[in-house]
């Protein structure tokens, strides 16, 4: 366990009062503490102050924000300018201020690191305290020149202030705590599906990482609801996820999505042998026996999905493999079922691993070269053997090397240039008279891909081939930033009929038909879709679709 989990240590579940206080005090998104800075830089601006910054109050103490300074703030400030002091005070102040208030330093010992500000020769501050529905929320602190710096138009400036402020705090909160109860399980604090979904998209894609998606389900629980009732089932559901939250690292995360179904993805792991490892551990602390307030106790079992997720794949697919895996250990009666990182895959050959479909004129018959496929399989050969593996099958294939080669990655490649790039240095070592353009998904890529498909065209002037095109809103985009070579139909865009058969509407074919007058107009290829069948391939060509591809060798 040591080699996936490290020195994390486990986590605790927070209660509901918890979770609330969380979403309720002080935690306010970037508008809000956008505003606040726009009413502390118009008060510097207008009001000829040094410095200020605004305190969030928070359940067990306040936190500080930075200071800003106005630009003819004395030189002794410039130390505090975009600085926050310490940490936050564990200790919520006493004493409220309600309406601008002018404070001399040594009546501001609530204040963390007053001791530095009188050393720089601070001598008086105004306080203002942002109240919303009877609650503090905000401080604003700000460093004044003389006692003589809160006259008439700064009071009315810092009114006109303490009274949008607290609507603003009444907005987020409301807008916060929906947000929360839109992606948590509201009986055990967890991610919903929703919330998992939202935390995923915001996760970078990192390359190299090896992600894993446990799909854990408990056995028997509806005869928990039925002998003991439905408050002793929700009361399990809460220990286990107290459980479930215990063996995770602050990176991994963990939801709820329905039932008596969680899902936790870890953020990396080691290898396999560490998911199944970690698994383990997750299946241990669920087959655990578990005691009720009401005195009853269960002794609890699960079945556990483990599907490796790879650079390049997407979180929906690594769930539902986790998920089909759950239900074969479900059917088993229980236990646990890992997405085999099997020994055929570190050893496959180039049979297993890459497929060569010819590529040939769409009229005369004409053939033009080959599009090489490397399928996506858990454990692909080393750089080196890779290259010598394409490079003998094509060899195998009798394909001309003055032919066209396109080169179809898997979408974790394409997440790493240097891995593109070593395979062409040694493909061109291996083979000098090939010649390779790579190809694209539009349907896939991200914008990572797109700045590595920048880079590689730059950098080995390899052209481009774009796959699937009419799949997406952003396949002009690509168009524009790529300057493809060629374009691949979307295969989803073809119909089942041929061009002008009956019932058709001017919508059938559009997509096709579209596709080949931007190839036309660009002065480049256009290729049906490998899938194509014969009477699809006749309406391409009669579309005026270039190329297609051949069965596979």
């Amino acid at each position: 366990m040591q080699e996936l989990m490290g020195d994390a240590q486990p986590v605790t579940l927070p209660n509901a009062d918890q979770i609330m206080t969380r979403v309720s005090d002080g935690r306010f998104d970037e508008n809000f503490n956008q505003l606040a800075k726009e009413i502390i830089d118009e008060a510097l601006l207008n009001l000829d102050w040094w410095a200020a910054q605004v305190w969030w109050f928070l359940p067990n103490g306040f936190e500080p924000g930075p200071w800003r300074l106005h630009p003819s703030a004395p030189a002794s400030l410039n130390q505090l300018n975009g600085k926050t002091p310490g940490t936050r005070s564990t200790e919520a102040p006493t004493a409220l201020f309600g309406s601008p208030t002018l404070v001399p330093i040594e009546h501001a010992e609530w204040l963390p690191g007053v001791e530095q500000l009188r050393q720089i020769g601070v001598r008086q501050l105004v306080v203002l305290d942002i109240i919303a529905e009877d609650r503090p929320s905000a401080r604003l602190v700000f460093i004044v020149p003389t006692r003589d710096s809160l006259g008439p138009d700064e009071l009315q400036f810092l009114h006109v202030s303490a009274l949008l402020l607290p609507k603003m705090v009444v907005r987020e909160r409301a807008r916060t705590e929906l947000h929360y109860r839109s992606t948590h399980d509201p009986l055990t604090g967890l991610l919903n599906r929703r919330g998992l979904n939202q935390l995923l998209e915001l996760t970078p894609a990192v390359k190299k990482t090896l992600r894993a998606v446990l799909f854990i389900d408990l056995n028997k629980f509806k005869e928990v609801n039925d002998l003991f009732g439905h408050a002793t089932g929700d009361e399990l559901l809460i220990q286990v996820a107290s459980e479930l939250a215990n063996q995770i690292r602050p990176t991994d995360a963990l939801a709820r999505i329905g039932g008596d179904e969680f899902v936790i993805v870890a953020a990396e792991v080691a290898s396999p042998h560490a998911a199944e490892l970690f698994a383990k551990r997750l299946w241990s602390a669920v087959a655990a026996p578990f005691t009720f307030t009401n005195g009853s106790t269960w002794n609890g079992s699960g079945s556990i999905g483990v599907a490796l997720w790879q650079p390049g794949d997407t979180y929906a697919e690594a769930l539902r493999e986790a998920d089909a895996l759950m239900y074969r250990a479900k059917k088993a009666g229980g236990g646990i079922e890992v997405q085999s990182a099997s020994a055929e895959d570190a050893s496959a050959n180039a049979e297993d691993i890459l497929t060569v479909n010819p590529i040939s004129d769409l009229r005369s018959g004409e053939a033009r070269g080959c599009m090489v496929a490397i399928e996506s399989v858990l454990s692909l050969p080393e750089t080196q053997k890779l290259a010598a593996m394409i490079v003998e099958k094509l060899n195998a294939e009798r394909v001309e090397p003055c032919s066209d080669i396109w080169l179809k990655l898997p979408k974790g490649f394409w997440l790493d240039s240097e891995r593109i790039a070593g395979l062409l240095e040694v493909i061109r070592v291996l083979s000098p008279a090939i010649k390779i353009d790579l190809v694209l998904s539009c349907a896939s890529a991200s914008y990572e891909s797109r700045l590595v498909a920048r880079e590689l065209m730059d950098r080995f002037d390899v052209g481009l081939v774009l796959d699937a095109f009419g799949s997406g809103n952003r396949d002009l985009e690509l168009l524009q930033l790529l300057t493809p070579v060629a374009l691949i139909v979307d295969s989803l865009s073809m119909q089942p009929d041929e061009l002008g058969g009956d019932g058709q509407t001017d919508f059938d074919w559009a997509v096709p038909r579209s596709v080949i007058a931007i190839a036309n107009v660009l002065g480049v290829d256009s290729v049906a879709p490998v899938a194509a069948t014969a009477s699809q391939l006749k309406s391409f060509a009669n579309l005026g679709c270039d190329l297609w591809f051949g069965l596979s060798r």
